[in-house]
């Protein structure tokens, strides 16, 4: 006498799918973390961009270094309305800054720079302030989600008294590097 196994094999056929239905669900979020972190390796200060990096630093060095660390630290003495820097926004080459505004339009020209921040070595506070409403609520933000999104996976010194330059490139990477006076 035979027995019906139409049951069993239904059960057993449900286990082995869910089995490996569960299998290819783990396998898909490991290879999609593994290729964002692939992606963020091409993208986030890549041999090219720390170059350059390297290169507008050293330029910044070379002009009135003080003039950018003030232009950052010039803090406010309860004034109202007046809210503490973050970051200052180099992008323009703004004469008021650069006493060679040609050179720095050169420079970002031929290195293939969008945008030039500069900012204190520890982030937090910049960081902390992408976060805030007083961001979000800018009608003209300098700094993008994703440069903000490059910013979150920088090392940084948290007790340096450093400076960082933080560039952003037209093919979509992003660099930077920290920097002290000479």
């Amino acid at each position: 006498m035979r027995k019906n196994n139409k049951g069993f094999a239904l059960v057993e056929t449900l286990l082995v799918s869910v089995f490996i239905l569960t299998t290819l669900i783990f396998l898909f979020v490991q290879f999609r973390s593994v290729k964002q972190s692939f992606d963020e390796s091409f993208n986030y200060d890549t041999v090219s961009g720390m170059y350059a990096a390297s290169n507008f630093a050293n330029f910044l060095k070379e002009e009135n270094f003080s003039m950018f660390t003030d232009a950052l630290n010039n803090e406010c003495s309860g004034e109202e309305g007046c809210t503490r820097k973050y970051y200052v926004e180099l992008t323009s080459c703004s004469p008021e800054l650069f006493a060679e505004p040609t050179y720095c339009h050169r420079l970002k020209e031929n290195l293939g720079i969008d945008q030039i921040f500069f900012s204190r070595e520890n982030l937090n506070g910049l960081l902390n302030y992408l976060k805030s409403d007083a961001y979000m609520n800018d009608e003209n933000p300098g700094i993008s989600r994703t440069t903000k999104n490059y910013l979150e996976t920088v090392a940084y010194d948290e007790e340096s008294i450093r400076y960082r330059v933080i560039l952003t490139f037209y093919d979509g990477t992003y660099a930077s590097l920290g920097v002290s006076g000479r």
